[in-house]
Parts: structure tokens; sequence; C-alpha cells
């Protein structure tokens, strides 16, 4: 199975477990139950795409009478940056003032570090479920309460140990990555691991190709 298929897997397998807990309250609340899928980037990023088809696909089957919203960061084609996300701050806070949601379900990373630092102030309450997350720490869930979720992960040194095993005439690496903040985390498991190898090749990073 592809990797990013293991994944997906992996992480709606969670979320199944989610939605069966916030099934069974429905057997004393009728009231269609409330969720928001938080997207990093905008419509038309095939893993983002694969993430919301599968989320909707699961409250088709298992709670029909979901009421879904979609919100999309746009953190690909706008920079994230101080001032945008303070728009978006504004701009949610304005929207769902008066809107309790019984889950929120984030994709990649922009979209989790965002309800990270705005979710008590946003949505008070609401339970976060997480996927794609790269670098992730345990300490950023310190004090934080209803979060949880499936991390994304590199195997950088199998992978090019494998590498110069396989071409061991490498000598120069050119490795492709964006400025997003998953490209900046992917960046900094990379370099964490390129140290090891600095013998064997020179590196090099194109960022602003994607």
């Amino acid at each position: 199975m592809d990797a990013s298929l293991v994944r997906i897997a992996l992480g709606f397998g969670l979320m199944a477990a989610l939605i069966y807990s916030v099934s069974a309250s429905e057997v004393k609340d009728n009231s269609p139950k409330q969720i928001l899928i938080l997207a990093s980037y905008n419509p038309g990023m095939k893993w983002e795409d694969n993430i919301i088809s599968e989320i909707k696909l699961h409250f088709a089957m298992r709670m029909p009478s979901a009421a879904i919203r979609t919100e999309y960061m746009d953190s690909k084609r706008i920079a994230p940056d101080e001032e945008r996300l303070e728009y978006l701050k504004g701009l949610y806070l304005q929207k769902y003032k008066d809107r309790h949601f019984d889950v929120i379900l984030s994709a990649d990373t922009d979209a989790f570090y965002f309800l990270l630092n705005n979710r008590d102030e946003i949505f008070p309450g609401a339970p976060v479920v997480f996927c794609g997350v790269v670098y992730f720490n345990e300490k950023m869930l310190e004090g934080k309460s209803g979060f949880t979720g499936v991390l994304e992960s590199y195997d950088v040194k199998d992978t090019l140990a494998l590498m110069f095993r396989l071409q061991p005439q490498t000598k120069h690496i050119i490795i492709v990555t964006d400025r997003t903040a998953t490209g900046l985390a992917a960046k900094k498991i990379i370099d964490s691991t390129i140290t090891e190898f600095a013998g064997n090749a020179s590196f090099e990073y194109l960022d602003n190709v994607s």
C-alpha cells in the first residue's frame, strides 16, 4: 500500500474511534453534530483533498446527519505570517462566535499550529484531531487538553544510507521542498541527519520551485 494511503488509514482509524464516541452521545442528543475541518492549504492539493474526502466518507457512513464545514487557510499561496494569522483569527472569531463544534479535524502542520495557539479562544472546549503534523514535540501539548492525532514522519537516515549504498558515486544531492510550515519542519528533520553524510556528498535545497 502507498505510504500516503497508510497514513490516511491510520489517521482515520483514529478518527473513526472519535466519531464513535461522538455518536454515542446522540442517544441523548438528536441534534446534528457540528464538525469543522481546518485545512492548511487550498482545494486541489491532492493530500488534503484525500483527507477531506475520507473525513466526509467516514461521517457519511457513521453519522450522516453531521453538519460538516471546511475552512481552508490557503497557506501554500498566502504566507502564514503574523499578519495573515491574525487576519484568520479575527475572521474565525467573527464567523463562529455563536457556533460550537463537537470536533475539529485539522490537516497538516499549519492548521495544527493555528489551533494549538488559538483553539481555546476561537473554539473553546472543542476537541481537536490532527494529522499530517511534521516535527512534533510532545511538549507542544503541555497545558493543552483535547488534542490527539497522527504524526507524519520520515526515515531520512535510512533513506540516505540506502541511496549511497545503491548509488555510491553520488556527489551532490538536491532536496526539493517549500516554505510552508510543513516544508520548514521537514527541513529541520533533514538538517539533523545530513551532517552524518557530509563526507559522502554535498546537499542543496530548492525551496521555491513548488
